[in-house]
């Protein structure tokens, strides 16, 4: 399943007085089972320097790697675990889709 976005709100921080600004950017996606990568453009920022999720999924768990934080054109990856493994196993990357809450600091 692909990945979906549903934005709701952009807020713009005012500059401080060392002339950087910032974007706050909340909303919701939907994660398929695979790794995923969120282009800054997903978001309607220029640069990502933070992506934070939520999930109220007590069985999975989503991991992000914001790439270079805060330069250009960047990335973040996301993978998708199931924690409900079993025999001591390690957690295993879930075979459905999750939503979760998204809130992400860039430019």
């Amino acid at each position: 399943m692909a990945k979906s976005f549903n934005i709701e709100s952009i807020n713009r921080l005012p500059p401080s007085p060392q002339g950087m600004g910032a974007a706050v950017v909340e909303g919701y996606m939907i994660l398929g089972p695979v790794s995923e990568a969120v282009h800054h453009s997903d978001l309607k920022l220029n640069t990502i320097k933070a992506l934070f999720l939520e999930n109220n999924d007590i069985n999975s768990h989503a991991l992000v790697n914001v790439s270079a934080p805060g330069t250009y054109d960047n990335y973040a990856s996301l993978t998708v675990y199931n924690l409900m493994g079993t025999g001591g196993y390690p957690a295993v990357r879930t075979t459905g889709s999750i939503g979760v809450r998204f809130m992400a600091l860039g430019e």
